[in-house]
């Protein structure tokens, strides 16, 4: 796996600015782009397991967001 700055600046970018929010709306969205952070290594791994745990990672975000 590569490591790729775009990827890990998502990561901390998208956690640092969600920390910062004080409205729900705003905290989900950018909790998102610390996602797509994810969602990319996740990819980038091209095996099986890396694409399973994307998908459950997604699956328990959904229903943490669905239950706010």
């Amino acid at each position: 796996m590569r490591v790729h700055p775009p990827r890990i600046a998502s990561m901390i970018l998208g956690a640092l600015a969600a920390m910062a929010q004080t409205k729900v709306k705003r905290l989900l969205a950018h909790s998102s782009i610390g996602h797509v952070g994810y969602i990319c290594t996740g990819f980038s791994c091209g095996t099986i397991e890396g694409i399973q745990s994307l998908l459950i990672h997604q699956w328990v975000c959904l229903i943490l967001s669905i239950y706010l």
